[in-house]
């Protein structure tokens, strides 16, 4: 079988290599219906029945993805075969991390991609190292990321591939592969939290402000942003474009704003503090012990202390949101979180669900100052504990951020 040269230089995984001399059909080729092959099971047409989630079209097959054959990217058996026998070596995410066969086509994109929040999962994996105190994961603890954490996330086709609701399923809508994704098919699918957030469909909320007025995703976050710019950053909130309130409404910082509220704490509070309404929160996602009693999410709202407070993010007072861990999350990693309780576990958030007017900034005193429910106390962590929500850890851990006096 034929290798390219570029394949070779990229150094992907065997498989991939394989893969990337595979047959190609030309675009005129008639689909074979022959029982046992791809297109008797999943090409639209052809099929007696297609498996919900996995139909493919017959556009698909004669378009230039598609004239790579199946199995040019997702191996297994190109002849005639059973199901069990077609599907021996499958790749189910070819776009995946563990070897990304876009890369032979798309190498320079692939490169920048791997090195962008999303494509090298950085924020996750330095939480990981700031708690376990490891300078890097190696050996079996990086093999179980990868195949619990990147298997999931960052591929190049949970972006470029249409999906359902939830990033279920990457072929629902038959294999359609878009150059520019639309935000509702891509981001949305796999932020659905802040999905529910933004349009409004959380129990008591109304929709943010930005959705009502017919705004994307990449109407802040610019889409040049999602592939690099080949500098890394540690977290989504040090990427060189994230976008602020201030980009759009820089009246917020003038000293001469007629706004008082404005003027008095633009530079102690985040915006959201005021403008933000409920938002979703976890406690038992991700986390190894088994939590079934308790609910998956709550919407809940929490005034704290800003964890991580930069240039960018200069207040003293932010929204928190908690971030589903325990000390035993990675236990079966074989990784030991010796420094658990020196970061919290309620972190700096950005609620996508903006509103002008909202019940904390409805007044003063009562709907914000002097009312601890819309702040992170000591007594509010001590009652998740004894819910079983969060661990007794998580007080230390919480320590810089809990607010011990109402203000």
């Amino acid at each position: 079988m034929r290798v390219s040269r570029l394949v070779v230089l990229l150094a992907i995984p065997a498989w991939a290599v394989a893969l990337s001399g595979c047959t190609k059909r030309s675009p005129t080729e008639a689909l074979d219906p022959r029982e046992g092959t791809c297109e008797s099971c999943h090409v639209v047409g052809v099929a007696s029945q297609v498996e919900a989630g996995y139909a493919v079209s017959k556009d698909f097959v004669t378009s230039v993805h598609g004239r790579r054959g199946c199995t040019g990217c997702h191996a297994g058996t190109e002849e005639p075969a059973r199901e069990q026998e077609a599907h021996k070596g499958l790749v189910d995410d070819p776009s995946g991390r563990a070897g990304n066969i876009c890369a032979s086509c798309h190498r320079e994109r692939a490169e920048r991609y791997g090195r962008t929040v999303h494509g090298s999962q950085s924020g996750v994996l330095r939480a990981i190292r700031e708690r376990t105190g490891a300078t890097e994961l190696a050996g079996n603890a990086r093999d179980m990321f990868e195949q619990a954490c990147g298997s999931c996330h960052a591929s190049c086709g949970k972006c470029h591939l249409k999906r359902d609701a939830g990033g279920s399923a990457p072929i629902t809508a038959q294999h359609t592969i878009s150059g520019e994704p639309d935000p509702r098919e891509s981001c949305l699918t796999c932020h659905e939290r802040l999905s529910r957030e933004y349009q409004g469909l959380v129990q008591g909320n109304q929709p943010d402000v930005h959705f009502e007025r017919g705004m994307t995703c990449f109407d802040c976050h610019p889409r040049s942003g999602f592939h690099g710019e080949g500098q890394p950053a540690e977290s989504r909130y040090e990427v060189a474009d994230l976008p602020s309130c201030s980009g759009c409404h820089p009246q917020v910082l003038s000293e001469t704003t007629t706004n008082i509220y404005h003027r008095l704490m633009v530079k102690k509070v985040q915006c959201q503090v005021c403008h933000s309404q409920s938002y979703l929160t976890c406690y038992n996602c991700h986390v190894s012990r088994q939590r079934s009693q308790l609910a998956l999410e709550e919407v809940d709202f929490r005034i704290g202390k800003n964890p991580a407070k930069s240039d960018r993010h200069p207040w003293d007072w932010v929204v928190l949101r908690h971030v589903p861990i325990a000390p035993d999350s990675y236990t079966d990693w074989g990784v030991s979180q010796t420094r658990f309780s020196e970061f919290p576990t309620w972190r700096y958030a950005s609620p996508h669900n903006i509103r002008k007017k909202t019940t904390q900034n409805s007044g003063c005193y009562g709907p914000c100052h002097l009312n601890a429910a819309v702040f992170l106390t000591r007594d509010y962590l001590q009652q998740k504990v004894s819910q079983g929500a969060m661990v007794p850890a998580e007080i230390e851990a919480n320590g810089n951020v809990v607010v011990e006096k109402v203000p």
